[in-house]
């Protein structure tokens, strides 16, 4: 019996021993750079991760259209937040939160971009092929290459067409940041640094990702790249290569919807190039993102930004009287369907849209559409040759 006992000790305490690696388990939420970034797994992993930076509220998730949106002279900022209040108002700070959450959230998505961009060199995995890592590549590309677009045109003076653009814009860094040794206080770069780094970052996307109007992922594709091409060329007020871009995306596949409203109630439409997806259970939640401050409190947001009187009455005055007269006597009729369909209640005072009504707070964030593709080049080409532009994408229907 006594032998038997001891028998026993010895398994148990033998068990215990044997089960050290088990006891010391590495948390999965800090696991080390070099094995997350040893096989394709975990390159895949870093893109998604990659992605999901970008979803952020603080710039593509929202306030790349907030922020400038309530800048401009169409709409009232209603809401209670003193940060937006201080943008509505051009009263903003250095220790604006939304300036620097814009600021913080950018780098770190470029960060994880550069990261991916050296990961993707050097894993060595048989099921990680040369096609997925060029879209890998593409989409790293992409992604710094929005990211270092959209920081140069909120820290920096307007682009001097023809000028050699000096004044200062952002920092520029190409290679990742992996310990607190490659920390740098790196200088802002002029912003025709600035938007050289980008193009590039959209050039090669554009020849890496598929020509597709739509990935099976969602993500982006070299149309979205030739898009940001385009807008780039706009501000650099290089009408033939914007008419140019434009032209390449409208062979693209791309389709205007039916109504204005079709590509904001419907998630990736005929009209979609590039959105940020949310979902009911990963979105920039009530209080942050376009969904909140867009959307009337009777539509399940906060209601905080408010379409000015002038500006519902400036677009019901897009078609001139004299054109409602010739119109009318050919035997036809117009409509302004973003009034009808865009805004919840046009009067004399303001209006909230309804292009952001979910209950679920989980409208996708429309990055670029194909109207404003149709638009571009219409006034890209208006600007090269003073000819007039096509109002089709603004939405406005007319029939007979």
């Amino acid at each position: 019996m006594n032998k038997i006992k001891f028998f026993i000790l010895v398994v148990i305490l033998v068990g215990f021993l044997g089960c050290e690696d088990f006891l010391v388990e590495i948390p999965q939420q800090s696991v080390d750079q070099d094995i997350a970034l040893s096989d394709a797994k975990g390159l895949r992993a870093l893109v998604t991760g990659m992605y999901d930076a970008n979803q952020s509220a603080n710039i593509a998730g929202g306030n790349y259209n907030v922020i400038p949106e309530i800048m401009a002279d169409n709409v009232i900022w209603s809401g209670s937040f003193t940060t937006y209040a201080d943008f509505h108002t051009r009263n903003m700070t250095a220790d604006n939160a939304n300036t620097v959450n814009w600021w913080t959230s950018s780098y770190r998505a470029i960060n994880l971009a550069n990261l991916v961009l050296d990961a993707v060199n050097q894993i060595s995995d048989p099921t990680l092929s040369n096609a997925e890592r060029d879209i890998i590549r593409g989409d790293a590309y992409f992604l710094r290459g929005m990211n270092y677009f959209e920081l140069a045109r909120v820290y920096s003076k307007p682009w001097v067409p023809g000028g050699a653009n000096t004044q200062l814009s952002v920092p520029v860094r190409t290679t990742p940041v992996k310990s607190s040794s490659d920390f740098e206080n790196l200088p802002r770069a002029t912003l025709a640094a600035v938007f050289t780094q980008a193009e590039s970052d959209f050039q090669q996307a554009a020849t890496l990702l598929p020509s597709a109007a739509l990935r099976a992922d969602r993500r982006a594709t070299a149309y979205a790249a030739l898009g940001y091409l385009m807008r780039l060329e706009v501000i650099r007020e290089d009408y033939v290569a914007a008419a140019d871009y434009a032209q390449q995306i409208m062979a693209g596949g791309f389709t205007l919807t039916a109504t204005p409203d079709g590509p904001f109630v419907n998630k990736f439409s005929s009209e979609s190039v590039f959105e940020i997806a949310h979902s009911p259970t990963d979105n920039p939640g009530v209080n942050a993102g376009q969904n909140a401050f867009y959307a009337s409190t009777d539509n399940n947001g906060r209601g905080d930004i408010e379409i000015s009187a002038d500006y519902v009455t400036a677009i019901g005055q897009i078609v001139t009287p004299a054109q409602q007269t010739a119109i009318g006597a050919a035997g036809g009729t117009v409509e302004d369907l973003r009034v009808t369909t865009l805004l919840d209640s046009a009067t004399a005072n303001t209006s909230t849209t309804l292009k952001f009504t979910s209950p679920l707070n989980d409208n996708n964030v429309l990055n670029l559409r194909y109207a404003e593709v149709l638009l571009t080049r219409a006034e890209a080409l208006a600007g090269a040759s003073s000819l007039f532009g096509c109002c089709a994408a603004r939405g406005i229907r007319f029939s007979k």
